[in-house]
């Protein structure tokens, strides 16, 4: 498995759906069919969620519960480059409250996703 092959690919699949026409500026914000159903359904985006190595998913899974705030900042830092509010603190310690196991695991990769499908991510990254 060629992981630098991979990236590459997976590059080239997100610049495809979300890049635009080359030289063509889009005149406004516009959400295709393809672009939602890519990020909601799309193996490759389903991969990139699941639980690795040292990626984002991996390592807020091994984060103890009894630090939510640390939980939080993990992932906002890592998918949208900010540090999180007191309510979005309190939403995801709600949100992860009492999982364990494989639900905590699911519950981890569906906050990843939120972020990553999120008007922000897209606006900014």
């Amino acid at each position: 498995f060629n992981e630098d092959a991979a990236l590459a690919n997976t590059e080239q699949r997100f610049v495809q759906l979300f890049g635009g026409e080359p030289g063509r500026p889009p005149d406004g914000f516009v959400s295709t069919a393809d672009q939602v159903l890519f990020l909601a359904n799309d193996p490759l985006v389903i991969n990139l969620l699941q639980p690795r190595g040292d990626n984002l998913a991996d390592r807020i899974i091994k984060m103890t519960a009894d630090n939510p705030v640390a939980i939080a900042e993990e992932l906002f830092l890592s998918t949208l480059a900010r540090r999180p509010s007191l309510d979005e603190v309190k939403d995801v310690t709600e949100y992860l409250a009492g999982k364990t196991g494989d639900a905590r695991s699911k519950s981890v990769r569906e906050l990843i996703w939120a972020a990553m499908s999120s008007s922000e991510f897209r606006f900014n990254h």
